[in-house]
């Protein structure tokens, strides 16, 4: 079974939106950012100066010795109020035009060496031992709305931190160009909760040596939405980020680094004394340092380590205990590998679990490499995963082609063990890569001595480094390396599994002739690594058991620019895969810009395809990528039309609905309505789908079939679309569409008329029911006669209830000369919501008519329900007779009977009510009703269609008592009809006159 769900589908795109949403789960820690505002005590700075404090340091009034506000006065009375979170802020003075507070090292709050990480003092091995200019040790909020910056007056080294955060709940916002020859924010072991937001530093030259650093014992520090470029740049000791939690016991307990631009120049630049236009650093380094929490997220860093040799990093963690670590949505634009650094470097690191999620590495390029160490990800080396760890949705492109791995793990597994399979808890996955492994010793994702990892649905572009012999990249030597896209070094890698592979292609390379897709699907045969005719396979590596899972990837040539799909093999032999191709606009194309299998002008298949093997748990091991199977063949759209899924094969409602399937996604702009034919025919209602059998066509010449609407299926992707038809009367409504009538974005057109189903429910046909009824719809009219017939304008059953109001109107035809008939109601209406018409009375003028002379009652209908306007509506025909055609009905009243079954139990079990007799409210009683045809002579007539109704609609169906299909003269019937009730008149309708003369 072919798989594609979302796990199998990258949308390099969607990324980032992907991490916000982490956040908003709570995978990542949300960044709550103190409101200025908020605060009961505000401080306003509107002072460059650096003068102290003066006076009370308690009062909440901001006052230094020359009578201003400057901010180490701020600070210091902030520090003296040691109030709670969020209650002090300092700000800038509305009419203070601000500028740059030139700190000096003789206006130090802080003269001593800064604290290390466990509490004592930090001497000058840390870089900052002579001390700080502004210290801050209590909550506060200090914005500085990117008024004020805080640097020396020059561009020299002056030894001295601009900032020393030491204390809970600190906040530092909006202030720029904050820098000195040190570092300009110490985020000392006492500090808890402290967060940079918003900063803008950009240093002059590379004396500034770092933008943070963050001692061990510190908690819950963020460092967001901020740019930062210049300082120097040192493996160990300079860097943007230093995180100095030395000792396990005083580890950093949590950093977030999310939302920051990282400005680094390409190689034109120099990083010197004079200038910082060339600096590149390090975001974070933790070289050898305890953190239990590291996040790092949608940052921007480009050209990392590429405009001087610093040996720089995205991230340094080598030799870093780290308990969790979080990268995603990070944007690493042209690092340069210089030798070994990695981008994110994670080389003998003690990780418990990792996800690196959602980033793009792109434009990378270097001037060498050494295989243990050249990778944009280095895994910890000679060690084990905790937890487990994650590396999925990433981009990774070379700039060109680059000679070293994109991913690479030395593990820490015994080698030469083919048994092995220790779950490393480590998967790889759906990641893109373009560019690596072009050398003959490199891959694309390399793994030794990890144990079992996870490889799968991983892609790569026509530039990474693969073999032209696609054979030898089923396999390598044990602890042999060679240009593949993944490499399983050695038997302690996924225990050297074997893969299965494309059987149009043999061990000798050697392929006849190409798979053809049928309707754009590729029947492609695979078999077992150990099948027979297989001779290339590695006898000391592991074979997949089965239930296994085949990942299917398509390539042009010799790599794999798009996954397909997951197939699910339950047997150990050789079968065929049903491999569905994905058309021009699949979003499976995105990871290759775009271009597939199929040309999107001519159709054409070509290229190639691939598998690799996954077996799934227990052993959960993933092979190298399998040989190619070259495919060809054309997928211009095939087309099917058939009832829509949910559309009644016989139904009153009046909107039919039949669904145009493409086997492509085709232009919405060439489905129009006039692509299609539509036919319509009389017919009689079946009785299926709670319809009544026995309706037929009014008017064949008036059917009318039309489309009234073509439109998009939603979430087919323009595969599917609702066609609508509609007729005006009952009718077999049948859909057709030629060949060459729509077609693909790319402009190709179905290439035959699409092909319908066989059964009813899959073809094209749907039988419209017209549920609007005239009853009775015939019946003799007595002309003279006052009392009239009736007849009503009805909905059949299970009809949609109208919306709105139904308006008949009306129009009588009759021979001249015969007396006029009238209507009590000429427009009558069905309300909305209502089923019937009042019963509308005909009446017919006195004088002398032929008798049975035929006359017609048509009608026309008009409302705002689209389900019933312009429907056809049937004739309703009375027959005139100048005298009545002669029939006695004699209606008798039986109670206390004690078989109602039939006329003669009622007569023999019960007791004729007495002429005249009074019966009581609610009394049972039988009717037997005496229908007898009384005419002669000359009139002698066989009555034909005889109703009889009672005026009381309580007896019978609605007053019908019953009907007689035929009555001779002198004959009679009888009919019976019980209730509790009050007797009524009894009245005989409309029977039609028939004799050997004309009547």
């Amino acid at each position: 079974m072919r798989t594609r769900g979302t796990d199998s589908v990258r949308r390099r795109k969607a990324v980032a939106s992907g991490v916000a949403l982490a956040v908003a789960a709570g995978l990542l820690t949300p960044i709550t950012i103190a409101s200025l505002a908020q605060a009961a005590t505000q401080l306003s700075v509107d002072s460059l100066g650096l003068q102290s404090a003066a006076g009370s340091l308690t009062d909440g009034i901001c006052e230094s010795t020359d009578g201003t506000c400057t901010l180490r006065a701020a600070i210091e009375e902030s520090n003296a109020l040691d109030a709670a979170p969020g209650e002090v802020a300092i700000g800038v003075d509305p009419d203070f035009a601000g500028g740059n507070i030139a700190i000096t090292t003789a206006t130090r709050m802080r003269t001593t060496a800064l604290s290390g990480a466990n509490g004592a003092v930090a001497g000058d091995a840390s870089g900052d031992g002579s001390g700080a200019v502004y210290e801050v040790t209590a909550p506060v909020i200090i914005d500085l709305e990117h008024r004020i910056t805080i640097h020396p007056a020059g561009a020299g080294d002056l030894a001295v931190a601009p900032f020393h955060l030491n204390g809970p709940d600190i906040t530092i916002r909006a202030v720029d160009d904050v820098w000195a020859g040190e570092t300009s924010f110490y985020i000392g072991p006492k500090a808890k909760r402290v967060t940079l937001d918003d900063l803008d530093v950009r240093t002059l030259t590379y004396y500034p040596e770092r933008f943070f650093v963050v001692r061990g014992g510190a908690e819950e520090i963020t460092v967001s939405n901020s740019t930062i470029s210049g300082f120097a740049s040192s493996e160990r000791e300079w860097n943007w980020g230093v995180v100095e939690g030395t000792s396990a016991s005083f580890p950093v307990k949590g950093l977030t680094v999310t939302g920051n631009t990282y400005l680094a120049s390409d190689a034109a630049g120099a990083c010197n004394g004079s200038t910082a236009a060339g600096c590149t650093s390090t975001p974070v380094e933790a070289y050898e340092q305890h953190i239990t929490e590291l996040e790092f997220t949608d940052n921007v860093a480009p050209n990392i380590n590429r405009s001087s040799a610093s040996d720089a990093r995205g991230l340094d963690l080598r030799y870093a205990t780290v308990g969790t670590l979080k990268v995603g949505g990070n944007t690493f634009s042209a690092p340069y590998y210089r030798a070994r650094q990695a981008v994110i470097d994670l080389a003998y690191a003690n990780l418990d679990s990792f996800e690196i999620i959602g980033n793009d590495f792109t434009g990378m390029s270097g001037n060498g490499d050494v295989p243990d160490h050249a990778a944009a990800i280095m895994l910890p080396t000679d060690k084990r995963i905790g937890t487990g760890g994650k590396i999925a949705d990433n981009e990774f492109l070379a700039m060109g082609t680059m000679n070293t791995q994109a991913v690479y793990w030395d593990g820490l597994e015994p080698t030469d063990s083919a048994t092995n399979l220790a779950a490393s808890r480590v998967s790889v996955i759906d990641n893109h890569f373009d560019g690596f492994s072009t050398s003959a010793s490199r891959s694309g994702i390399r793994m030794l001595q990890t144990g079992v990892v996870e490889i799968a649905r991983n892609t790569f572009g026509s530039r990474s480094g693969s073999q032209t012999n696609t054979v030898l990249e089923e396999f390598s030597g044990n602890g042999s390396v060679a240009a593949t896209l993944v490499s399983n070094v050695n038997a302690s890698a996924n225990a050297k599994l074997n893969t299965w592979w494309p059987t149009a292609r043999s061990s000798a390379n050697v392929q006849t002739s190409p798979i053809t897709a049928i309707e754009c699907t590729v029947p492609l045969e695979v078999a077992p690594p150990a099948d027979e005719a297989n001779t290339t396979d590695y006898t000391a590596g592991r074979y997949p058991g089965v239930p296994v899972e085949l990942d299917v990837y398509w390539t042009q040539g010799n790599d794999a620019e798009v996954y397909i799909g997951r197939f699910d093999v339950a047997a150990d032999k050789r079968q065929i895969l049903q491999v569905a191709l994905p058309m021009p606009g699949d979003e499976l194309l995105e990871t290759n810009s775009g271009v597939g299998p199929v040309d999107p002008l001519s159709g054409a298949v070509s290229g190639a395809l691939r598998v690799q093997t996954m077996e799934p748990l227990p052993s959960s091991a993933s092979s190298q990528y399998s040989r190619v199977a070259v495919i060809d063949g054309n997928c211009r759209p095939a087309l099917t039309i058939a009832q829509g899924t949910t559309q009644n094969e016989e139904t009153h409602a009046r909107d039919l609905h039949f669904t145009l399937t493409s086997s492509m996604q085709l232009d919405t702009s060439t489905v129009t309505s006039d692509d299609f034919v539509v036919e319509a025919r009389r017919t009689t209602s079946e009785g299926l789908d709670g319809v009544a059998a026995g309706i037929s066509t009014i008017d064949a010449g008036r059917l009318d079939p039309r489309i009234v609407s073509v439109s998009e299926i939603a979430g087919s992707a323009g595969t599917q679309f609702d066609v609508v038809v509609r007729v005006d009367d009952t009718a077999q409504a049948t859909v057709t569409i030629g060949a060459g009538t729509v077609a693909i974005p790319a402009g190709l057109a179905n290439i035959s008329a699409a092909t319908t189903g066989n059964e009813r429910a899959t073809d094209n046909v749907v039988t419209f029911v017209n549920p609007i009824t005239a009853q009775p719809s015939r019946f003799t009219l007595v002309t003279g006669d006052e009392r009239g017939k009736n007849f009503t304008y009805m909905l059949a059953a299970g009809a949609p209830a109208p919306t709105e109001q139904l308006k008949f109107t009306t129009s009588i035809s009759q021979p001249a000369g015969t007396p006029k008939i009238s209507l009590s109601a000429p427009s009558p209406v069905i309300d909305g919501g209502a089923s019937q018409t009042t019963a509308i009375v005909v009446t017919a003028a006195a004088g002398d008519a032929e008798a049975g002379t035929k006359t017609t009652i048509s009608a026309t209908v008009a409302t705002g329900d689209s389900n019933y306007d312009g429907l056809l509506v049937p004739d309703v025909t009375p027959y005139l007779y100048a005298t009545d055609p002669v029939i006695d009905i004699a209606k008798r009243a039986f109670i206390d009977v004690g078989d109602s079954s039939s006329v003669d139990r009622i007569e023999a079990t019960g007791t004729p009510a007495p002429r005249d007799s009074r019966l009581t409210d609610g009394q049972p009683v039988c009717f037997v009703y005496t229908v007898t045809n009384t005419s002669a002579d000359d009139w002698v007539t066989v009555l034909r269609d005889i109703q009889v109704n009672d005026s009381d609609e309580r007896l019978g169906n609605a007053g019908l008592i019953g009907s007689v299909p035929s009555l001779e003269s002198g004959d009679s019937v009888k009919l019976f009809s019980c209730a509790s009730l009050i007797p009524g008149d009894t009245t005989a309708d409309g029977p039609i006159a028939e004799s050997d003369e004309t009547p």
